[in-house]
């Protein structure tokens, strides 16, 4: 299994106020045998802060540490747990733990997040830091989700060159467009695109959860609003939408200016590795501005079937989220 991750401050926050607010943090767990068996298992966090320099960059540092700590046991769990060295080896497997079931990972995520909530606030005392946060567990094809807030996670996939994602934003934004009151393209450069309804650290850091298969031509990705905010004059793009009175020639605008979902598809893909695969998109972020801090983890696991071996039912990365009503969440600007 391969892993990287990138961190950058962006280039108006470097003038600004010198802080980077996002963390990203890394837990695997590769295990082989026989030059043939291998069996991984990862955790896997990004954070963005909200609250400025008052505390933002500490919220995520202690969400992206706390985290993984107290998942570990789980993740190990998951590597040890029906471990298909057990068919090559002559030993007995009672008393070996079993696997646990969807619901213990979701709990175990959700208690994790909760436990770094309590040290944000405690270590904070009421100053205003939050973060957002997405955890994944991965092991033997599935990656279980749990979020808080508006960093999305996307699975890429080679062979049909396409790019999903597969949690959905806490976010004003959002809101608005489950309700049809604006179409995803001005989402991206909306007045309230910043405006976040769920942090940890915040009023309401409740965890939606959703889990998907992932196959061996998979490249799974997750980035904080850095990424997908890059382009730098969003606002004047949003007051020339408002006063248009052909509005769809400036929602076709914003798609030619802003950094599109189709753009980071073939950034990723067209790179040679995973590393590479960072950097282009940390290029493209600065390119259209650089205008917020930008993090990534981007982790791929090529030991598994490809999607067109698995059979059709397989294939369903549909959401089973639970926990999304987003109506009467109270907002934070996540800046």
């Amino acid at each position: 299994m391969d892993y990287t991750t990138s961190v950058d401050i962006g280039r108006k926050k470097a003038r600004r106020d010198g802080i980077n607010e996002d963390s990203v943090s890394a837990l695997l767990f590769n295990e082989s045998h026989r030059d043939s068996v291998r069996q991984s298992a990862g955790v896997f966090v990004l954070a963005d802060g909200v609250g400025g320099t008052s505390g933002g960059d500490v919220a995520s540092f202690l969400a992206t540490t706390v985290v993984p700590d107290e998942l570990s046991p789980l993740a190990l769990r998951l590597a040890r747990a029906e471990n298909p060295v057990f068919d090559d080896l002559d030993m007995d497997t009672d008393g070996l733990p079993g696997t646990p079931s969807k619901e213990d990972i979701r709990k175990s995520i959700s208690d994790a997040v909760a436990r770094a909530d309590e040290e944000i606030r405690k270590r904070r005392r009421g100053q205003g830091s939050a973060t957002t946060i997405v955890v994944g567990v991965y092991a033997r094809g599935q990656l279980h989700l749990g979020w808080v807030g508006d960093s999305p996670a996307y699975v890429i996939n080679r062979s049909e060159r396409r790019i999903e994602q597969v949690t959905r934003d806490h976010s004003a934004v959002a809101y608005y467009v489950s309700k049809g009151q604006i179409s995803p393209t001005v989402a991206r450069v909306h007045s309230d695109k910043s405006t976040i309804s769920r942090a940890v650290g915040g009023s309401n850091a409740d965890v939606e959860f959703t889990s998907v298969p992932i196959f061996g031509d998979d490249i799974v990705l997750f980035t904080s609003d850095g990424l997908l905010d890059a382009y730098d004059r969003s606002r004047e793009l949003y007051q020339e939408y408002l006063r248009a009175e052909n509005k769809e020639a400036v929602e076709s605008k914003i798609r030619e200016k802003v950094v599109t979902e189709d753009e980071i598809r073939n950034r990723v893909l067209d790179a040679w590795t995973l590393e590479e695969a960072a950097e282009s998109l940390l290029e493209l972020t600065q390119k259209r501005g650089g205008t917020d801090n930008f993090s990534v983890v981007l982790f791929a696991d090529k030991s598994r079937p490809t999607m067109a071996d698995a059979g059709e039912d397989d294939l369903n990365r549909a959401f089973d989220g639970t926990n999304h009503d987003l109506e009467g969440d109270e907002t934070v600007v996540d800046e």
